[in-house]
């Protein structure tokens, strides 16, 4: 493989990282505690964007409670969103016709 035909490859891996990259800003998952009464729901990238706290949950006036659901929520959603992302980016890789160890390949027919 020249030069010229690792660049298109190192190429064609950029445009893949960067279409699943916008997959995953699109896509949301959601975290929940307490029996839905908090929700926290993130993008594929671990960024939180709706926050839910049940109003019930609010007037218990219990800060250690909340503070406890909104942890979990927030773990749930982080590691449904790290799921997410490692599905996706095993699926785009499998599918791309781009094949990591055949870059450094020392055969010259490939």
């Amino acid at each position: 493989m020249n030069i010229k035909d690792l660049f298109g490859k190192l190429k064609d891996t950029q445009k893949l990282f960067g279409d699943i990259q916008k997959q995953l800003e699109n896509e949301k998952v959601e975290g929940s505690a307490g029996g839905g009464l908090v929700k926290i729901t993130m993008n594929g990238l671990q960024e939180v964007t709706e926050v839910y706290i049940d109003r019930e949950t609010i007037r218990m006036k219990d800060r250690e409670l909340l503070q406890d659901l909104i942890k979990s929520a927030i773990n749930q959603a982080r590691e449904k969103a790290a799921e997410l992302s490692q599905k996706l980016l095993t699926e785009q890789v499998k599918e791309s016709a781009f094949n990591l160890p055949n870059i450094f390949s020392k055969n010259k027919e490939e």
